[in-house]
């Protein structure tokens, strides 16, 4: 949870340590599996992620690792078997968690109205199973997202300033807030945005859409900072994985530089993660 609050990867570790341990303890701790594979998943490990949700989700108090077989089958470009995946979780209870994950494939599919429809009514369903914080909040970021890729910027931006809402410094909704406002054409408001998300934060993705904000008002310097802060950045996150080598290759590639580097990283992802951003990123 903490991870998730704070964008800090560094918890996923602890979390996979303790993890770990708890089912060295007690091998058939279905529960600390559950959890575990949902970690393997977020730190990018989705072969792990996929094997260790497959043990238990035949399980009866393991079935939500459905969530974790369908999230991991997408990101290793199998959408079927995510879709089956996701259809058992919602035969098995039509929750939250179930309907979110149909409407990412809704957004995959190119259908945003009904990815948000099914946003909204997952958000509802949280709602009344008294999800607050974080867990709320993801909800109301999700359907921000959906509309800002349909190009939808107003929509987009109340979705996550209502995230923030709930859920106040919010990385992903800051993150949202700043690429709508810039989207407006409004960058002095998006470089106030990003420089408290860069705070929170430092991701390479923000770092250099933050440098680029820089540059369209004319600061080269401040922008030059926030470029060589990326490859650093992405250097020390090596410690908890390669969470960030997609965002490294699309920041390289989108500013024409380092592209040696950009394709080796965007080419190494597609080794384990074959879904459809992947293959983006490589072309």
């Amino acid at each position: 949870r903490k991870a998730r609050e704070t964008s800090d990867a560094g918890y996923y570790q602890r979390a996979e340590v303790a993890l770990k341990r708890a089912l060295r303890a007690n091998p058939k701790h279905v529960p600390a599996a559950v959890v575990l594979s949902s970690v393997l998943l977020a730190t990018h490990d989705f072969s792990g992620a996929l094997v260790t949700a497959r043990r238990v989700v035949d399980h009866p108090h393991g079935v939500q690792a459905l969530a974790t077989v369908g999230d991991a089958s997408l990101a290793l470009g199998q959408y079927l078997q995510g879709q089956v995946a996701y259809a058992r979780l919602l035969d098995w209870s039509p929750t939250a968690s179930a309907y979110s994950r149909l409407a990412v494939l809704a957004d995959l599919r190119g259908k945003p109205d009904e990815a948000l429809r099914l946003f909204e009514r997952a958000e509802r369903l949280a709602q009344e199973s008294g999800d607050y914080g974080e867990s709320l909040a993801w909800y109301a970021f999700q359907q921000g997202e959906v509309a800002f890729r349909a190009g939808r910027i107003e929509q987009a931006e109340s979705r996550y300033r209502s995230a923030l809402r709930t859920f106040p410094g919010y990385p992903l909704a800051l993150g949202g807030l700043g690429k709508a406002k810039a989207a407006k054409g409004e960058t002095g408001a998006a470089i106030s945005v990003y420089r408290r998300l860069t705070e929170i934060a430092p991701q390479p993705d923000y770092l250099a859409t933050l440098g680029d904000l820089y540059l369209e008002v004319g600061d080269s310097r401040a922008a030059r900072a926030q470029y060589s802060t990326v490859g650093v950045v992405a250097r020390l996150a090596r410690a908890t994985g390669r969470l960030y080598d997609r965002q490294v290759a699309i920041s390289y590639a989108d500013r024409g530089v380092n592209l040696r580097e950009a394709r080796r990283l965007a080419l190494g992802e597609l080794r384990v993660r074959k879904d459809v951003y992947g293959f983006d990123t490589a072309a």
